[in-house]
């Protein structure tokens, strides 16, 4: 009834009026901190339902509000009312609470419950974590474990076999069971001979060998390696080595850089040089390269064999085949200097390492300390004490007992005396080394009283005397004219776990002979045979000197011939203690014969013209 212009009029009406109430609800969902933006859904307030939140959907929004960056992530919106909301494509993944705060109370309460909803998800990610490793942790044990008690179990039996078991005992032990289990995981076999080589029962470990080859377990370089490494750390067993080393081309296994180390290794510590160095240029035609640890190796074996130069020329000679020279190849060079008393190339070589960027450690200033001290260089080994610590570099004991050992060679007990006392301000405990050391230099300047001292308080700091320091203490006495302290020290040796040797007896004969004891001295001589301590040329010289310091040059003369037949030459001193006591006698025809027969002099018709 209105007509068509009535009806736009209602439309208009109806228009207004939905403009109107929505115009209302948009002012009231306006975002009271961002004026003039649309809501906000980081803004909304805790007193909105969860159907209210729910209802707020992101499509609704427009896409320039000013709150964008708050729709990083749904971290604003209480947990609640997190349902199906996801932020729209394109937007930053940046934190929200970092980018902007809306300083609303009910903000703070959302960020404290967005703060423990994190912390729980990363709680239960941790526990999922955890769990996983410990299922996975479990299962590699209990194999693990069953291992390790089955390898356990067997190393306890073989090592109650003691050093040198037979091999028909080495394979009662090893059962059916294990040997099943070696064939399917070899490594197990290489866990036992590894283990053997850690407790040094070469033998051992060769008769395990022995027993898998026998019984059918394949054998492969690291079994041999962990075999043949047992006789390097059990003594230097290099016969054994080599045993274990030829026969492996035989079982079709080739010996590779590894062996060939652990061959070399037993040889220098036997003492081997000649078979270290043969087996080093050997490993090219074995297709085994030799590495830095195979020449560090020979050059040690060399220095350990009086040859010095041999080491210097492989060590000169390791730029020629490829390999570089590290802290190892000089260390082991300079002992092979100081072994062969040429403290300047020592020196030489330690001032070379800076150029070459290696720094030196203490080891290296060890050896050119000791190196100085056998070269009577006791004012440069000082230095070089002197220079570590300027290097911070640490100063332990062993360069502190080569320091006093230079000081002892160089006639300066007073600095031994003071470098032994220094020790213990710089929190380092004197060993045996050091207090032999010491106990040596007191020896050269004839101190026997603080020799004895020294002595006497090495119980007290838990360090037993061995050889050495009991030799060095009857040698100050016998320096010192106490005779008797010297045969006193000479009879507790066995009591105190030391056995006497040609030099405690050589000592002993030359305190008697100059205290005039020349009877004593025959007899010490005597009882060295028994002590199976062999006579060398210092002992038949003190006894030479006895003997003519008591006017029994019969004896004297004896004494003369005994060491011929002994096999031991008489020197410059035994031919003048000899002419010495027949001369006293009035016996001048016996020293004129004797002087013919003294090495270095030739017989010529002035000889009877000599006067004694």
């Amino acid at each position: 009834p209105f007509g068509s212009q009535g009806v736009v009029v209602v439309v208009v009406v109806v228009v207004v009026v939905v403009v109107v109430v929505g115009l209302r609800t948009v002012g009231q969902n306006r975002c009271p901190t961002h004026t003039g933006d649309a809501i906000c859904m980081a803004c909304i307030r805790n007193d909105f339902s969860r159907a209210s939140l729910a209802s707020h959907s992101l499509r609704g929004l427009p896409r320039n509000i000013a709150c964008m960056p708050f729709w990083a992530c749904m971290a604003c919106i209480p947990i609640s009312a997190r349902s199906e909301q996801r932020a729209p494509k394109g937007f930053a993944k940046a934190p929200c609470w970092a980018a902007r705060s809306v300083g609303d109370s009910s903000s703070s309460h959302v960020q404290r419950e967005h703060q423990q909803h994190q912390q729980q998800q990363q709680q239960q990610q941790q526990r999922q974590h955890q769990q996983q490793q410990q299922q996975s942790t479990a299962a590699g044990g209990a194999r693990a474990g069953r291992k390790l008690r089955q390898g356990d179990v067997l190393l306890r039996l073989l090592l109650g076999l003691g050093r040198m078991p037979s091999q028909r005992q080495v394979f009662d032990v090893i059962k059916d069971e294990v040997v099943t289990t070696w064939k399917g995981q070899p490594r197990h076999a290489t866990f036992v001979l590894s283990s053997l080589a850690k407790h040094r029962l070469p033998w051992v470990a060769r008769h395990v060998l022995a027993v898998m080859l026998e019984r059918g377990v394949e054998a492969n370089p690291f079994h041999y390696n962990a075999a043949i490494s047992a006789c390097s750390r059990g003594g230097g067993e290099w016969q054994l080595a080599l045993l274990l080393l030829s026969g492996m081309p035989e079982r079709m296994v080739f010996p590779d850089q590894t062996c060939y180390n652990a061959a070399i290794s037993a040889c220098e510590k036997g003492g081997q040089w000649q078979v270290a160095l043969s087996l080093l240029s050997a490993m090219p035609c074995m297709s085994a390269n030799p590495d830095e640890i195979s020449c560090n190796t020979v050059v040690s074996a060399c220095a350990r064999g009086a040859q010095w130069q041999l080491s210097l020329l492989l060590f000169r000679s390791m730029p020629d085949i490829r390999l570089a020279a590290d802290k190892i190849s000089y260390n082991a060079a300079i002992s092979a200097c100081e072994k062969g008393g040429q403290w300047q190339r020592s020196l030489s070589l330690l001032s070379t390492m800076p150029e070459i960027r290696l720094i030196p450690t203490e080891i290296t200033y060890s050896a050119t300390i000791s190196a100085c001290g056998h070269g009577d260089q006791w004012q440069l080994a000082l230095n070089l004490l002197s220079a570590m610590r300027d290097m911070r570099i640490v100063r332990d004991e062993i360069s502190f007992s080569a320091a006093i050992s230079a000081c002892g060679n160089g006639g300066q007990w007073r600095l031994a005396l003071g470098l032994s006392s220094a020790m213990p301000l710089m929190r380092l405990v004197p060993n045996q080394i050091t207090c032999n050391a010491a106990i040596s230099a007191f020896a050269r300047g004839g101190e026997w009283k603080l020799t004895l001292r020294l002595l006497s308080f090495m119980p007290d700091m838990s360090i037993v005397p061995n050889e050495v320091t009991y030799n060095a203490a009857m040698s100050a006495c016998s320096k010192g004219g106490q005779w008797q302290l010297a045969l006193s020290l000479l009879s507790t040796m066995p009591a105190r776990g030391g056995s006497p040797n040609e030099i405690s007896y050589s000592a002993a004969i030359s305190a008697c002979e100059k205290g005039g004891q020349w009877q004593l001295a025959l007899r010490l001589l005597v009882t060295m045979h028994h002590a199976r301590a062999i006579a060398n040329e210092v002992s038949y010289n003190a006894a030479v000197s006895a003997c003519e310091k008591g006017c029994v040059w019969q004896l004297a003369l004896g004494l003369l011939g005994t060491m011929t037949h002994n096999r031991v030459a008489p020197d410059e001193i035994s031919f003048n203690a000899a002419m010495g006591s027949s001369e006293k006698a009035g016996h001048w025809q016996l020293a004129l014969t004797l002087l013919r027969h003294m090495p270095g002099v030739k017989a010529s018709r002035s000889a009877p013209m000599v006067m004694f």
